[in-house]
């Protein structure tokens, strides 16, 4: 009887555990989670871009840009905060 009441529980504590994953996402190397539905953006690429799904699946994209020509004697600078966001800097 007491055998039957450990795997019932063992059970439990399992399903829960499955449960509380499949309503998050992990991010930053499964130090921090995001609740499904919620967005993502990279702190190093603010063009790369996750929304977490259903089943804790992290689906990702990264948003292409066109870069600008700049006029001679001056180079693009991407912004590090703004996705597509570019500036014709002097050299």
């Amino acid at each position: 009887m007491l055998l039957k009441t450990l795997v019932a529980v063992c059970l439990v504590g399992l399903f829960s555990r499955v449960e509380a994953l499949s309503v998050a996402c992990a991010i930053d190397d499964g130090t921090h989670y995001i609740a499904v539905g919620e967005k993502w953006a990279s702190p190093t690429d603010p063009c790369f871009k996750c929304v977490c799904e259903e089943g804790g699946l992290l689906a990702c994209f990264s948003d292409s840009c066109a870069r600008p020509q700049c006029p001679a004697g001056m180079e693009v600078e991407r912004s590090k905060t703004e996705c597509c966001d570019y500036t014709c800097l002097r050299k």
